[in-house]
């Protein structure tokens, strides 16, 4: 009887440290899966510059547009003045009146 307690109790952690062992030991990924995760973090890194080229091309063309903007503004008050200057020299000037003594 002491010989089967015995012999159970060795199975028995020769069993848990076999399991213990196998539990801790960590495997290295395939060949296959090592290919599909540097796919996906190589088509996330791609996604990512594309939105940064994406964001960076809107603020060119926001910055562009900007511009042309204010050079229209300057264009349009630069002929609302000439237009002004324009229609006070075609304005004949009222004829002083000659007082009489």
């Amino acid at each position: 009887m002491k010989y089967a307690f015995t012999l159970a109790t060795v199975l028995l952690t020769l069993f848990s440290l076999s399991w213990t062992a196998q539990a801790n030991t960590v495997q290295a990924p395939s060949a296959r899966q090592q290919q599909y995760e540097n796919g996906i973090s190589s088509q996330r890194q791609l996604q990512q510059r594309m939105q940064q080229n994406q964001q960076l091309q809107q603020q060119q063309l926001n910055q562009q547009l900007q511009q042309r903007n204010t050079q229209l503004q300057q264009q349009r008050q630069q002929q609302l003045q000439q237009n002004q200057m324009r229609t006070q020299q075609a304005t004949p000037q009222p004829i002083p009146q000659r007082q009489t003594p």
